[in-house]
């Protein structure tokens, strides 16, 4: 039997996906955030707004569509997560891939356990559930 002495964490982690226009700068995807996640003066986050905007922003890789669509195919991703890949080609649009941590600031904390699916205008944001 092992015994592990010291620090042992239980911390959770989750991923998310991002498609939008192609050439979108972090500051448009910044604004475009706020926008879709409602985050506005009057909202109940507006005080962890730049929280999660630097969690997005500090969590995020570009990555190549055509190979991840490929990876989806070949790992037998849903139906619908393949036709949104490919419409995000065919659309010539920026494929990112981001992640959140429970071992963040409160803010991070918040979006690894938060669920969300926007799907509208060429912007879409896909964080289905955490994992452990």
């Amino acid at each position: 039997m092992k015994v592990r002495t010291g620090f042992v964490s239980n911390s959770s982690s989750s991923s998310f996906t991002l498609i939008v226009p192609k050439g979108m700068s972090l500051e448009e995807i910044k604004t475009e955030l706020v926008q879709r996640l409602g985050i506005s003066d009057g909202c109940f986050l507006k005080d962890l707004k730049e929280g999660i905007l630097k969690a997005f922003i500090e969590n995020l890789s570009k990555e190549d569509l055509k190979e991840s669509l490929e990876e989806a195919i070949r790992y037998k991703f849903s139906e619908e997560n393949i036709n949104m890949l490919q419409n995000a080609i065919n659309n010539d649009m920026d494929f990112y891939i981001g992640h959140f941590n429970s071992d963040g600031d409160a803010s991070e904390i918040m979006l690894c356990y938060s669920v969300f699916d926007i799907q509208e205008d060429k912007f879409y944001l896909i964080k289905e559930e955490a994992g452990y």
